[in-house]
This record gives structure tokens, sequence and C-alpha cells, in this order.
């Protein structure tokens, strides 16, 4: 009822720290490394809702990105070519092109063709139908405190002794 409810619901694979700057932190192996497993994680989410219910909407849309400042066209554009280099399907939009299919201002922007759009309210509760249906329980206002990374899966621990597995798909 708080945040999902209200959200956009429009998942991108764009972490918060652009590619360029990620590289920059990680190296740039790394830093595709992360890019490419969000993109694989819209993908593996559809795949996810189409199993536990085809009638959940998920499409998959473009999103874009722009350069609020002249001053930020040249970092937005060093951002498309590495995402170009790396295979991303991603275009680049000119002030003009911007105008005309956004019909906005902008110095330049960067249209990326894979996102994902969602219901996020009624997958989040798709998602918790189906594990109650398959036998597993849900708990309500448990708190987390610690996490295992065990041979490819995850142990979660709870505040109440209670221990979740992952579950496959």
């Amino acid at each position: 009822m708080g945040s999902t409810a209200a959200s956009t619901a429009l998942l991108q694979y764009e972490i918060d720290t652009p590619l360029c700057e990620l590289a920059a932190m990680i190296g740039e192996k790394n830093a595709i490394t992360c890019y490419k497993l969000c993109l694989k994680a819209i993908y593996d989410l559809q795949a996810i809702c189409n199993k536990i219910n085809p009638n959940i909407s998920f499409n998959i849309k473009p999103s874009l990105q722009y350069a609020s400042y002249r001053k930020h066209k040249d970092g937005l554009h060093r951002e498309y070519n590495l995402r170009k280099k790396y295979g991303f399907d991603v275009e680049w939009l000119e002030a003009k092109d911007v105008a005309n299919l956004f019909g906005f201002e902008a110095p330049a922007a960067l249209l990326s063709a894979e996102a994902g759009e969602i219901d996020a309210y009624r997958v989040a509760h798709e998602l918790l139908r189906h594990c109650v249906s398959g036998g597993q329980q849900v708990y309500n206002n448990t708190e987390i405190i610690s996490i295992e990374e065990k041979e490819g899966h995850v142990i979660l621990h709870t505040d109440t002794g209670n221990v979740v597995k992952q579950v496959s798909w």
C-alpha cells in the first residue's frame, strides 16, 4: 500500500550510476556485467509474470534519458558510445529529434529500446499469491537480519527465527 501502488513501474536496466562512471569505478568489464544483468532481470521478470499469470500486463517499452543542459551532452554521448559498443539497443537523438518525437526541448537524448512497464501493485500481489499457492509462507512486518549466499542460492534469516530460501521460478 506504499510506494509500490504509486510507482510508475518503468523498469530500467540503467542503475543510478551511469555506465561510464561505473566503468571508471569498478572497471569496464564489471560495469558491463552489472548493466547486462540488470537488462536480463527485466526479461527474467517478464518470463516469471508470463508463467504465473499470462494475463499480467508486462510490456517492453523504450525509455529516454536526456541531457538537461548543453554541458551534459558530451557525457551523455560518451554513455551512448559505451552502451553501443557493448550491444545495448540505444539510439542517439539530437535536439531536433527530441522535439519532433517527444515535444519538448533538450540538447540531446539517449533512447533505450529496452525497459519494462508493469502494474507493480498487481505483479507484487500475483507473485505473493503464486508463492502461497505453491506452499510457501508470506511473512509480513518481518526484518531480514542476515543474508547467506550458498552455492548459487540465497538464504535469509529473519528477526522471528524464520529462514527463507530462494525459490526457483
